[in-house]
């Protein structure tokens, strides 16, 4: 682990000792990734129990970037710090961090059971929506960390604190670092994002919500320094994945389509054909 920011993850550590709460720190635009790259995936996803079950499934990972996708508006909207809930019913708080006028950073600290009326009945639709039985939900109950007497307190001083000190480590970075020109990086941040993110429902308007740029400025921008479409890019990342799969592993065509982000096995057919000049399957069979 980096040295520099080794304390942050002792400090997530030291904060959330003997509670079930889960302390996530999400890069929203790719940069200044220094200060949190070296944490470990559990700090840097949200990876509750819950979180868990639903990111096991494509529709449930669906579910779960379009919530982070309406929090990161939500925060833009109040401007600070606020409390929330998600698709299962379970609350959190979610902090962002400003680095000059934009949100750079997300701290979200979750896996809070606040309403057991609302969680019982938003597991139970969201269970149905992404095909896992709503016991499977329900079964993590002991897992997750009960807000006592409705005191959200202790944990908006835990996103606090922990925005106050990537704001220090943020200043710690060299100068310039801190004063590059955005418009210079956001095409490298939105490939950061992609690589790390692809199976998520990205695409022009959504990555636009979270660089806070138009939809046809970051098109055009994206178009411009890369010579292909943002699609055509994204596509490019999850067919080469795809591949690795085939060759690698016996997962059927419609698992790897869905691990690479693909809702639909016909159109990622149609894709991995144009791409490769073969169907995933022909390609499996020259693989072998």
């Amino acid at each position: 682990m980096n040295s520099d920011f080794e304390p942050l993850c002792r400090m997530i550590d030291a904060l959330t000792a003997g509670s079930n709460c889960r302390v996530c720190i999400q890069n929203v635009t790719g940069e200044y990734n220094s200060i949190i790259s070296e944490l470990p995936y559990d700090y840097r996803f949200h990876v509750g129990p819950v979180c868990r079950i639903s990111k096991a499934s494509p529709a449930g990972m669906r579910l779960c970037a379009n919530c982070k996708f309406n929090a990161i508006d939500h925060a833009r909207q109040k401007g600070g710090i606020y409390t929330g809930c998600c698709e299962y019913g379970l609350y959190e708080v979610v902090c962002p961090v400003y680095f000059g006028d934009r949100i750079s950073f997300m701290i979200f600290v979750g896996n809070l059971l606040y309403d057991e009326a609302k969680f019982s009945r938003r597991a139970a639709r969201s269970a149905q929506r992404i095909g896992v039985s709503a016991e499977e939900i329900f079964s993590c109950r002991d897992m997750l960390c009960p807000v006592e007497n409705g005191d959200f307190g202790p944990y908006l001083r835990i996103a606090e604190l922990l925005r106050s000190y990537i704001i220090l480590l943020y200043s710690q970075l060299p100068e310039n670092v801190r004063h590059t020109d955005r418009s210079c990086r956001i095409v490298d941040n939105v490939i950061n994002y992609t690589n790390e993110n692809y199976i998520e429902p990205l695409n022009i308007r959504n990555l636009s919500r979270i660089f806070y740029v138009s939809e046809n400025y970051l098109g055009r921008l994206f178009k411009r320094e890369m010579g292909i479409t943002y699609a055509e890019y994204l596509n490019s990342v999850r067919i080469r994945l795809a591949c690795a799969f085939l060759k690698d592993t016996r997962d059927s065509v419609l698992q790897i389509s869905e691990r690479c982000g693909y809702e639909n096995v016909t159109y990622f057919n149609r894709v991995f054909r144009k791409i490769t000049g073969m169907t995933p399957i022909e390609y499996r069979r020259k693989s072998g």
